[in-house]
């Protein structure tokens, strides 16, 4: 079956058969041609290159806003915390934990064994990454490109496009790829594009979908997620439309992992900077406070739980509190701190926490409750008697001052579903047959989370299935040797 064979059989992404284009008015021919160009599709098209492939990427973005939800990201790469097989266990099962055990465990092997040499693949490229770090609670190790959170994607993408394109490697932007071009037998031939001089056709071997995900398209939001989903705060590339997915399914892919808010990466953020304000490092340390004053999360599960708790609370509005204490914490909280620091956000600051609830818009006094009975059930890092539970990173919030993040609102991040693939990152259809030429990677291709994804995994999981499109792809246009280095 192809990955992420769990959730198949959805409708079609458009209720009605799209308009074919004519044949384009030019004709291209190359190896390989790369949609889109985040993480993905960079990595994609740079292994392809380097495997001796003739690349050419198409992305419907001007060259200054092309990277999509890549770009945009905070540029965490998770790996085992070392290459002992204890540590690539406990990275694989993090990850299955994370995804409530309904993810894609065939990608989660692949970026086991491969993440870590993907990071050494990326440095060797011209990349700059932060030593590796932990990242409690999970059981894995976070490398952050430089010089630091939400600065150093940019950079990257911008890096790995020079790479490419000083080997020879073409990028075409403000070019839309629409539709797949299939030959007699069935395989994917190439892709009809709108370019600013019209139709153009894009003729390879191999097309390698990397076109992002559809947090963007308000028809799929609200026809697979719910009738309000469209009303949520876009964080990411607003740009990211389905496009990939549509293609692909019209040419006979599956999809999988569409419905319902399991779907969805949603963060509860600043509505003055959605993108990059928003306090993920430091969640499982602080407590999370509604309007209402009480708690409602266990915050030690991560920022995705946090967010999508959010969804529920009144106004939909939240803030996460924590004392001087706290702050002082250098794995998680003062992280958060810089973060927000990096790009001039208010954190609240009160002496007393009746001073603190009136800054976010609390009863004093149920918020004065609230962390009494917190601070009480606090014992060896647990608070397992508070309301909700909290299983680990337990602290006490009573030495002022006193600060919160506040106002933070849900947004969604990025989307889980996608288009079938195998572990070649061939795409399939439904039953689990290869559709010959066509390779997908990244946010829109195999649905690899359900539920939550631990911080950092959505770009790894690009990169490690990016450069896995990209060899083989290759090697389907003729490159074989080259394109096993």
């Amino acid at each position: 079956m192809g990955l992420g064979a769990g959730t198949a059989g959805l409708t079609t992404l458009s209720a009605a058969e799209a308009a074919l284009l004519p044949n384009g008015h030019r004709t291209e021919k190359h190896d390989v041609i790369v949609v889109g160009m985040g993480m993905a599709g960079s990595a994609a098209a740079l292994q392809a290159k380097l495997a001796g492939a003739d690349v050419a990427v198409l992305d419907k973005m001007p060259e200054s806003r092309t990277g999509g939800n890549s770009r945009l990201a905070g540029g965490l790469f998770i790996t085992p915390r070392d290459d002992t097989a204890a540590a690539k266990k406990e990275y694989f099962d993090g990850l299955v934990k994370q995804t409530l055990g309904r993810g894609n465990t065939d990608v989660f092997g692949l970026m086991m064994d491969h993440s870590a040499e993907g990071i050494a693949w990326l440095k060797e490229q011209g990349a700059d990454f932060n030593p590796m770090a932990p990242e409690p609670p999970f059981p894995v190790g976070s490398y952050t490109v430089k010089p630091g959170l939400f600065r150093g994607m940019p950079i990257l993408l911008r890096t790995l496009r020079q790479r490419f394109t000083s080997l020879g490697g073409k990028v075409i932007f403000d070019t839309k790829a629409a539709q797949l071009i299939m030959d007699n037998m069935g395989r994917v031939a190439g892709v009809r594009a709108l370019a600013a001089d019209g139709v153009v056709d894009y003729m390879a071997s191999a097309v390698i979908i990397t076109a992002g995900g559809y947090a963007g398209n308000r028809y799929i939001l609200e026809e697979f997620i719910g009738p309000n989903a469209d009303a949520m705060m876009v964080r990411g590339a607003k740009w990211a439309t389905g496009d990939g997915l549509q293609m692909a399914q019209e040419a006979g892919a599956g999809v999988a992992g569409m419905a319902g808010v399991a779907s969805l990466h949603v963060a509860a953020v600043s509505p003055k900077e959605p993108a990059a304000g928003q306090p993920a490092n430091g969640i499982p340390w602080f407590l999370g406070i509604n309007r209402d004053g009480k708690r409602y999360v266990d915050e030690s599960r991560g920022y995705v739980a946090h967010g999508k708790a959010a969804l529920n609370q009144p106004g939909a509005q939240v803030a996460l509190i924590f004392d001087s204490e706290i702050a002082k914490i250098s794995e998680g909280p003062q992280i958060a701190i810089a973060a927000f620091n990096n790009v001039h956000l208010p954190i609240v600051r009160a002496d007393t926490l009746e001073e603190l609830a009136g800054k976010i818009g609390a009863p004093p006094a149920a918020l004065v409750a609230t962390v009494n009975e917190f601070n009480a059930a606090v014992k060896d890092g647990k608070a397992l008697d508070a309301n909700p539970p909290k299983a680990t990173l337990a602290f006490k919030v009573q030495t002022p001052p006193f600060y919160a993040f506040y106002p933070l609102v849900p947004g969604i991040t990025l989307t889980f579903g996608g288009m079938m693939i195998n572990t070649d990152a061939q795409v399939t259809q439904t039953d689990g047959r290869v559709i010959s030429g066509l390779y997908g990677a990244g946010e829109n291709a195999g649905a690899v989370y359900y539920d939550d994804y631990i911080g950092g995994g959505s770009l790894t999981n690009c990169l490690v299935m990016g450069r896995i499109a990209g060899r083989h792809a290759a090697q389907l246009s003729g490159h074989v040797a080259k394109a096993e280095k």
